[in-house]
């Protein structure tokens, strides 16, 4: 189980929870101005179909990127992209969905941008979740 919290750049709190089965839960509480959080959600994604789960461009000073975590309804590939050159590929399989991808410490500059995508291929459509934890 892993528990993320932080503020949106909109400034908005935002807790998640990643349970073990690979489910997020999104709660609410205080937590430090420090740390940051980034919520993407898309559902009835096609198969064979790259779609953005996570769309975020830093406004503000430079952010050291922690974690991200990912997860679905389906086993499928994830693509990381930083400024629209693919800097990370990692692929889940059909017995562990959730995935964290570490990105220790990765410097996000003031208008970066840093787009999480998925692709999967089941017949049917299938929901994926993703969240970027951060620091200042």
């Amino acid at each position: 189980m892993a528990i993320i919290a932080g503020q949106t750049a909109a400034g908005t709190t935002k807790t998640v929870l990643v349970d073990d089965d690979g489910k997020v839960y999104t709660v609410s509480g205080a937590v430090s101005s420090s740390t940051g959080l980034e919520i993407g959600s898309v559902t009835t994604v096609p198969t064979n179909t790259i779609t953005t789960v996570l769309n975020f461009t830093n406004a503000s000073t430079a952010l050291n990127c922690n974690m991200i975590y990912a997860t679905g309804t389906a086993n499928a590939e994830w693509f990381v992209y930083i400024n629209d050159v693919l800097k990370i590929s990692q692929r889940t399989t059909a017995a562990d969905i959730k995935l964290q991808i570490p990105m220790n410490g990765f410097i996000l500059n003031n208008t970066d941008n840093i787009k999480v995508k998925v692709k999967h291929y089941r017949p049917a459509t299938q929901d994926f979740d993703c969240s970027l934890g951060y620091t200042r």
